[in-house]
């Protein structure tokens, strides 16, 4: 029986990239495979070169969207797909040619619900202010090593949003991504933790698989390189937020690991090693902001049964 494959990829305003993104979808899918651009632009040029795209492969559709925020259009990308596997990546990186054929190969694991593969530097178009930093690695994934993440798991370190997959019935058993959680999103980032979390939560197993590579574009300079941070950490606090709410002390552990492993431990490592204060300023960062994300989300309505934020003025109107 022939697996089925979507790729969802999420855009917004980067016309400069997005077409060397979708073309390295295009040499590594099979015939089977459909790929969905999800346009979230303010303005059409990105549109022009999705329509380019569209023009030479039947395989590639651009949906459109008014809203902002990478949750939101992801899950518009599910609804708008119907395949068995669903994977993501971003518009500023470049897939392996063999990367949709490792994803299939490691979901023929019945019990995997969702497969997270390697991230890795793409040094073609360094700015110059943050290519001076060898321990800088913005949305990378370190490990060479194939990793299983067991159900009730509260190690995260799977993986990054711009090189995941997922079992079609594992997406609709969590109901998708928090729309509240993502760039540009109120909550900011942390995403694909949080989906990883409440799935390993439900009782799915996640697998991280080096052999599917990824290439992200390090466009950022240092202003966007502390912003990053800024809005992970936010997101890690908001998140963690929620699963206190619900009653899952779990959470607990997951921030402290956070607060060591992303906080402390750069602080530390900034400090003797690299004696960087950069370095140390996004320890810090990830020290204090989870606290602000925790205060920020406090008056947001939950959806206890799935475990996501629920906007405002969506639970106002019922």
């Amino acid at each position: 029986m022939t697996v089925t494959v979507d790729v969802i990829v999420v855009t917004r305003d980067r016309p400069h990239l997005i077409g060397r993104a979708v073309e390295s979808v295009v040499v590594a899918a099979t015939p089977e495979t459909r790929i969905t651009v999800v346009d979230q632009s303010a303005t059409a040029a990105t549109a022009e070169v999705i329509s380019e795209l569209t023009a030479s492969d039947s395989r590639i559709t651009r949906l459109a969207l008014n809203t902002k925020g990478s949750s939101l259009a992801r899950n518009a990308g599910i609804a708008h797909t119907s395949a068995d596997l669903v994977l993501f990546t971003d518009d500023d990186c470049v897939v392996s040619p063999d990367w949709i054929a490792s994803m299939i190969d490691e979901f023929a694991d019945e019990s995997c619900a969702a497969v997270f593969g390697s991230l890795r530097a793409d040094d073609a178009d360094q700015p110059g202010d943050a290519a001076d930093a060898p321990w800088l690695g913005v949305a990378v994934t370190a490990g060479t090593e194939r990793r299983e993440f067991a159900p009730q798991s509260t190690d995260l370190s799977f993986g990054h949003g711009a090189n995941m997959g997922f079992r079609r019935t594992a997406l609709n058993a969590v109901d998708g991504f928090d729309p509240m959680l993502g760039v540009g999103c109120v909550l900011r980032s942390w995403p694909e933790r949080d989906i990883g979390y409440r799935m390993l939560s439900a009782g799915h197993s996640i697998t991280f698989q080096p052999k599917s590579v990824v290439s992200h574009n390090q466009w950022r300079t240092w202003d966007e390189v502390y912003a990053a941070h800024y809005n992970y950490a936010f997101g890690a606090g908001a998140a963690v937020a929620k699963y206190l709410r619900c009653g899952d002390l779990k959470g607990l552990r997951v921030l402290g690991d956070w607060i060591l492993q992303l906080g402390f431990r750069q602080v530390v490592s900034g400090a003797v090693r690299w004696r960087d204060p950069r370095k140390i300023r996004i320890g810090v960062i990830h020290i204090l902001y989870p606290m602000v994300g925790i205060w920020k989300s406090r008056g947001l309505p939950i959806d206890k049964s799935t475990r996501q934020y629920r906007d405002r003025r969506d639970s106002e109107a019922e």
